[in-house]
């Protein structure tokens, strides 16, 4: 794991974690009060693992939840309960933290390999890759709200809900789009191109941009929040995946993870204003 200074954009250290932390976001619910929580897939077995932040160490794990790999673990409101998509296993666990254990697992459709939740938390939203769908689930019973269908081999990759729980952008991996869904209904707002291999996206602290990053391309995209219109592409290195901005909104963190690094930039002029060295192969990052 390497720990970056945000405030002076400079690396501190890079340290040995014990685990493979395969994607990890502030798009994500992961703090439980103590504990990042996130997961790893030693030999293809899912389990969730808890981090302690100041020691940099690997604390807890829920093990053998299922077969990997897995995606996104998200902590629910109450910092008590968690979920995470089991890709192998076309399943969605649901986990009790305190205990460590799995409370239940629900079927998905094929190869789910996401997971995101409504602010709230009542909300599950779920791209079933290899059969070209997302899916809405109830998180209070596990049940299945509805399921729309993508154009087929587009593969819905990854995907996020906008903070205010209105809208979900789905990054499809094939098709290599930006499709923007009403957060109720499913229905499409919006279809937009973007680079090759769209993997993920996360909004600017002000809401007015999204940005996308692309996991076969050199360039991130920088999205109009409201119109879903592209505004900008910025080179930043090949493989860029997950994104943070500081909590004063003038510095976006990104990690690349073919070129070792992560790209810094700065948000009032949004452009590229350093790379930073990183471990091998950097996909999460969070700014704490």
């Amino acid at each position: 794991m390497t720990l970056i200074d945000a405030s002076t954009r400079t690396v501190k250290e890079t340290r040995p974690l014990n685990a493979q932390v395969r994607w990890l976001s502030n798009e994500q619910t992961y703090w439980d009060g103590q504990y990042v929580w996130t997961y790893d897939f030693p030999n293809n077995r899912l389990q969730a693992i808890a981090i302690d932040p100041k020691e940099i160490g690997v604390k807890r794990t829920i093990a053998d939840i299922g077969t990997g790999p897995g995606h996104s673990l998200m902590v629910f409101p109450d910092k008590r309960k968690a979920a995470v998509n089991v890709a192998g296993d076309n399943a969605l666990a649901f986990l009790d933290l305190p205990s460590g254990q799995v409370e239940k697992t629900v079927p998905t459709g094929a190869f789910p390999c996401d997971l995101h939740l409504s602010p709230d938390g009542r909300w599950g939203y779920i791209p079933e890759r290899d059969q070209d769908t997302v899916s809405k689930f109830d998180m209070q019973t596990g049940a299945v709200v509805k399921t729309v269908s993508f154009p087929p081999n587009s593969r819905p990759y990854m995907l996020r809900v906008s903070r205010d729980g209105k809208e979900v952008w789905v990054q499809t991996a094939n098709a290599n789009t930006n499709v923007v869904l009403n957060a109720e209904d499913l229905s499409v707002l919006a279809t937009e191109p973007a680079g090759r291999g769209p993997v993920t996206n996360a909004w600017s602290i002000d809401n007015r941009y999204s940005f996308i990053t692309n996991s076969n391309d050199t360039v991130l995209n920088i999205f109009d929040a409201k119109t879903y219109k592209e505004i900008k592409r910025l080179t930043i290195g090949m493989g860029g995946s997950n994104i943070g901005f500081t909590r004063d909104g003038t510095t976006a963190f990104i990690s690349v993870s073919q070129a070792n690094s992560v790209a810094v930039i700065d948000m009032a002029r949004l452009e590229v204003a350093g790379q930073l060295r990183a471990g091998t192969q950097p996909f999460g990052l969070i700014i704490l």
